[in-house]
């Protein structure tokens, strides 16, 4: 019978959706031998798909995974990896918060060239272990003015309506505003809060449709959306003679 036939080898995979390499199949696949060191020498119905799921998943960088026994016996690993989505420089440490909210520490077998994100943050940075996940301290009355949370809610205000492309930084001031920085042009975007961001960007796209195509990209140095059903544009000085 085949359930008692013994395990051929292991296979695992990662999805990376687009994302930068943070693990590999072949460290997934070491650790998982050295938890588990008995899996290749397992009868068939003796592997514990489940148990092998939850070691897999012990890997900070892995969002989800499928364990299962294939036809021809190998030990099956489908994994996803986590999708970072800000690279934070948060009082001397550096870290990641992928699409989900959660931190992941810098990995060192790659890295994820996302957006950054820096400035001046009134939170200590031992406030970080109490919201390992950002999305679940949005709803929290005590933690939902951090300010990583705010970085982490305009950053997923951007990746949700495909404007992340267009900005490589978003940068607290020492007023708590959301500054960002685009690609194009040499002006920063002080969005304030992470407020009305459909009315916010809604002005600003018009902005980067309708007026500087025209007037060129470099006529700004500042474009605020900070103000109600508002956007301020100020103009750079011209150089003296």
């Amino acid at each position: 019978m085949r359930s008692n036939s013994v395990v051929r080898g292991i296979k695992v995979s990662i999805n990376y959706a687009g994302s930068d390499t943070l693990t590999t199949a072949l460290t997934l696949e070491k650790n998982l031998l050295t938890n588990m060191p008995t899996l290749t020498s397992l009868k068939i119905k003796e592997v514990d798909t489940k148990a092998i799921q939850t070691q897999i998943l012990t890997s900070q960088y892995i969002h989800d995974c499928q364990a299962y026994v294939s036809i021809l016996g190998n030990i099956v690993v489908k994994a996803r990896q986590c999708q970072p989505l800000l690279h934070v420089y948060y009082h001397g440490k550096e870290f990641y918060i992928d699409r989900e909210g959660k931190q992941l520490s810098l990995s060192k077998e790659g890295k994820s060239h996302v957006m950054v994100a820096n400035g001046h943050f009134t939170q200590k940075d031992t406030v970080l272990a109490a919201i390992p996940n950002i999305h679940t301290a949005e709803n929290d009355s005590l933690r939902s003015n951090y300010d990583i949370v705010k970085l982490w809610q305009l950053a997923h205000y951007l990746d949700k309506k495909d404007y992340l492309a267009l900005f490589d930084q978003i940068y607290i001031d020492r007023q708590g505003d959301l500054l960002l920085t685009p690609k194009l042009g040499t002006h920063v975007v002080n969005v304030g809060s992470p407020d009305n961001l459909d009315t916010k960007f809604k002005h600003l796209m018009a902005l980067y449709k309708q007026a500087l195509p025209r007037v060129g990209w470099d006529r700004y140095n500042l474009v605020t959306l900070k103000f109600k059903d508002q956007l301020v544009c100020q103009k750079k000085e011209r150089a003296r003679t």
